[in-house]
Parts: structure tokens; sequence; C-alpha cells
């Protein structure tokens, strides 16, 4: 049945998977007892489920207990607890706390370059998150850096296709895009994608991920046009695989009404704010949609404050401790 989670899992199918691993989890608790190995990897396997269905606090609780029973069992050093601590870097980062997200990735990379050596692939996914989490905090020289030393690195060591590779081609592209090199950009968005599509499948969330690297090279070019053609399809694609409510679905709306706002299309724009902000958009783009350069066009409009005044009061009780 784990295997079965496993699989699930690799195909997008993260709900069902949770099923299987929480049935399993709950059996190896029992009878091989929390801090079995088998244990913790289905454990972990649980918390992957957790992210792809955009659940991050739920990721973290379970790697925080892997992280810990793993450091105890084997060690900071070990590639099992240094894996751990990758996917809690991970779920720290999608809630917004990067600054948490890089200083433990930074310890991780730092002992994984250590432990298993500079070109183990373990330590270059370690650079890969370190890379995304400087993305997050608008940092792109910095991480541009990185991911072209993982990309270099990767591409010698496991093959131009590999899933390793991808990510660090990926988060370039989008570094070359925020910094204005829209020429080197959107070839290499457009390369990725099409790997993403034949090796992990069209609705993958790495596939969508990567459409939305593309559709932040288009709107820097700027071909707005384009760029909303391509976020109608994102958002199309978020709301079946991850549902409605979801913080990837939400933020590809922002994006999209954003896009809407540049071209002039307020009434739209507004609507599709509005939906963002009522179906999970995260608290840093509610903070921030006040004062977004991309959205200007509509301070004056009365909806537009509606929507605002909304995005506050969401934005404060997401801020408030449980």
């Amino acid at each position: 049945m784990n295997s079965l989670g496993n699989v699930l899992q690799r195909q997008a199918h993260f709900a069902e998977a949770e099923k299987y691993h929480s049935e399993v989890l709950a059996r190896r608790r029992r009878m091989l007892g929390p801090e079995h190995p088998q244990t913790i990897i289905t454990l972990q396997g649980l918390a992957g489920d957790f992210r792809g269905e955009g659940r991050f606090v739920d990721a973290e609780t379970l790697d925080r207990e892997a992280v810990e029973i793993r450091r105890h069992l084997f060690g900071v050093a070990h590639q099992h607890t240094l894996s751990s601590m990758r996917d809690l870097g991970r779920d720290i980062a999608r809630q917004e706390r990067y600054a948490e997200a890089e200083q433990l990735n930074r310890q991780s990379l730092e002992i994984a370059r250590r432990a298993l050596g500079p070109e183990h692939p373990d330590t270059v996914s370690l650079m890969i998150n370190l890379a995304l989490t400087l993305q997050q905090q608008a940092r792109y020289s910095e991480s541009e850096e990185i991911n072209r030393a993982a990309i270099e690195i990767n591409q010698r060591v496991l093959g131009p296709e590999h899933a390793y590779t991808l990510a660090p081609m990926s988060n370039l592209a989008r570094d070359l895009a925020m910094q204005g090199k829209v020429g080197e950009a959107e070839p290499l968005a457009r390369r990725t994608l099409e790997l993403y599509r034949r090796t992990a499948g069209p609705e993958h969330p790495q596939t969508i991920e990567n459409m939305n690297v593309l559709r932040d090279c288009l709107s820097r070019a700027p071909r707005y046009a384009d760029a909303e053609e391509l976020a109608r399809q994102i958002l199309g694609i978020t709301r079946r695989v991850f549902g409605t409510d979801d913080i990837r679905t939400a933020d590809t709306a922002y994006e999209l009404g954003t896009l809407l706002a540049i071209q002039g299309k307020p009434d739209e724009a507004i609507s599709v704010l509005g939906d963002a902000v009522q179906h999970g958009l995260g608290r840093e783009k509610l903070v921030a949609m006040q004062t977004d350069v991309d959205l200007k066009s509509l301070r004056s409009d009365p909806g537009f404050k509606t929507v605002v005044a909304d995005a506050r009061r969401r934005a404060t009780t997401a801020s408030k401790p449980e």
C-alpha cells in the first residue's frame, strides 16, 4: 500500500496518495514504532502528499518530526536527515517565511557539502532550495549564480533531462526574466517546459510551475496579451488539479488580475482579484495588493477598494497567532 501511495504521489494524485500513506503510517507506528526507518519513510511520503495538496502547515509538522527522529537516530550529517531538512525548508518557504527557510537551507547545505561532497545529488538539491528562497526574496542575481552552478553539476552528473537538472533551469529562467534578461530567459523557459511536459506530464505541478515561469517571461517582454492567454490556461489547470481554494490557484488568479489591470480591463481584473483574495491568497500578496504598481490603475475604483479592504482583514487574521 505504501508503494501504491508513492506511485499516486508521483502521478500528482495527492489526495488519493494521502489515504494510502495515512493508513500505512498508522499501522507502522503501531507495529514497528515511531522511530523505525520504514515508519519515517511513510511519514515523509505523507508530508509530500500534504505539500502537493497545498497543506504546508501539516507538511511542516510531519517533516519536523522526521528531522528530529533522524537527528536522534543518525545524526545531523546523515543523508536521510539532510533529506528531511530539505523538505522542511520547502514547507517553511511555501508559508512565506523566507528568511527562516534561507537560514535552514544554508545550514543544511553547509553540512551536506562536508558530509556528502559538493556534487552529490542531495547537496545540489539543497543548492536549488537555497536559490529558490533567495529568488522568493527578490535576490535574483544571487539566485542566478547558484542555479547556474547547480545546472552545470547536474547536467554533467545526472544528465540534461533529469528532474534535478530541470528544476534549476526553470528557476534560472525566472531569475533572468526578473532581471530583464528576457532574450535569454524565454527560450530557456520554453525548452524547460517542453521537457517537463514530456517527462512529467502536462498537468504535473512542476509543469504548471514552469508555465508560470514562461508567463513571467512574457510579462517582462512585455507581451501582455500572450501572458494573459497563458495565465488563463494555467488558472484552468490549477483549479482542476489543486482546487479553487489552493494558494497556487489563488496566486495564478492574482497574476491574471495584474495582467488584466495593466491592459485596461478593470472590471474583470477586480473580479479575478476578489476571487483570489477569497480563495487562499497568501498573506504576502494580501498585504502588498494596495501598493502593487501593476494594480495602480485600479486604486481609485470603489470595487478595488472593497477588495483591498477584504485583503487587509484576511492578512490581519492570518498574522494572528493561534
